[in-house]
């Protein structure tokens, strides 16, 4: 009988990272090891200082383990081969804190162009691929504005539309939320759950915020450098001393659900969905 296995994207080996900081060693990444499997919506969670933009930055090759190993698809992130490092860094799109930051044209669609003109590819395709990033987040509309004129979510979304055109299987965004305000966080975390859903992107967000995880298949936590949780974000949420010990606070609903169990009522303390909460309160007796 023949199985559908899942495959491999990026693998992570006892990987760990130091910087230098006033002659002496910080260890930002110690002995981590992890798996994000094709196919999945992954939230990396932590707070300042646990280590996460440096282990992002490690799963495309922009930072290479001083210990351990990153493989992509295969590729180790350690093989400084021209075409090693080219198929990682299109296989593995990077989207960071600051849009603006990334955006090197006056056009949107000049900027979001820009990445597979460097790529070398034909003018036809590059305008099909242009289209499709921009219509996969809802900009194409805005193609001939400057981005000068749009707001924080939407320029987040131009950033993403850019690194799409480049036809990446996994899209890393590190702290890409963390400059917006709850209306272009919506806006984001709704144009990357289709991408993942529809077109079969594997995401890998890195946040301090617990609600962006509510809907992912699948959170880690990352504390002191360490992988401290693992697994389903309903388990994490119903893990209160968990969660507080790695320095960050339950989403609202899973608040509210873990101070009702408290109070002797049968509900769900795990919960992270309002109407999930709501039908559990209007069956108690």
């Amino acid at each position: 009988m023949c199985y559908n296995m899942p495959m491999q994207a990026i693998s992570m080996q006892n990987v760990s990272y130091r910087y230098a900081v006033d002659d002496a060693d910080l260890l930002a990444v110690d002995r981590v090891s992890l798996s994000i499997e094709e196919g999945e919506f992954v939230v990396l969670l932590g707070t300042n200082g646990s280590g996460k933009s440096t282990l992002a930055k490690m799963m495309n090759g922009l930072l290479v383990p001083q210990e351990g190993q990153v493989v992509v698809y295969g590729d180790a992130t350690s093989d400084e081969t021209d075409e090693v490092i080219f198929r990682i860094r299109a296989t593995v799109g990077m989207v960071f804190q600051n849009p603006d930051n990334q955006m090197v044209a006056s056009i949107i669609e000049d900027d979001v162009a820009f990445g597979p003109e460097n790529l070398g590819i034909a003018h036809d395709e590059m305008v099909e691929r242009v289209r499709w990033a921009l219509e996969s987040v809802g900009m194409y509309e805005y193609r001939s504005h400057t981005p000068t004129k749009l707001s924080g979510g939407q320029k987040q979304r131009v950033a993403i539309a850019s690194v799409l055109a480049m036809r990446p299987k996994v899209l890393v965004l590190d702290e890409s939320t963390a400059m917006l305000d709850p209306v272009g966080r919506a806006e984001v975390m709704r144009v990357l759950h289709r991408l993942n859903r529809e077109a079969g992107i594997t995401v890998v967000l890195i946040t301090h915020h617990m609600d962006e995880c509510t809907e992912a298949s699948r959170a880690v936590v990352l504390n002191r450098g360490r992988v401290a949780y693992d697994g389903k974000p309903h388990d994490l949420f119903a893990d209160e001393a968990l969660v507080a010990s790695c320095g960050l606070e339950l989403p609202p609903v899973a608040k509210i659900a873990t101070l009702l169990g408290d109070m002797g009522l049968k509900v769900d303390k795990g919960t992270s969905d309002l109407d999930a909460l709501y039908e559990q309160i209007c069956r108690l007796k």
